[in-house]
């Protein structure tokens, strides 16, 4: 019985959560916001920065990364 009291509290914070999310959305007004010229640059160096780092990583690791997709591990380097 314990259990079941608990589960409807629990539901009905979770609807009241839900209620409170959908009026927060629907009330809210107009947004005046200004997207600047240079976002675009900006994001374009924050992909060249994510691309760069990966491909440096993969290169540090790359032995290991090969390694690790044939199975085997780094003392059986038999060719």
């Amino acid at each position: 019985m314990e259990v079941n009291i608990k589960m409807k509290c629990l539901i009905n914070l979770i609807e009241t959560f839900i209620v409170i999310i959908w009026l927060n959305l629907v009330i809210t007004g107009t947004a005046h916001a200004y997207l600047d010229p240079g976002i675009g640059s900006y994001v374009f160096q924050i992909l060249m920065a994510l691309f760069l780092s990966i491909a440096f990583g993969m290169k540090l690791f790359w032995k290991k990364i090969k390694l690790f997709f044939k199975g085997k591990k780094k003392n059986d380097r038999r060719q």
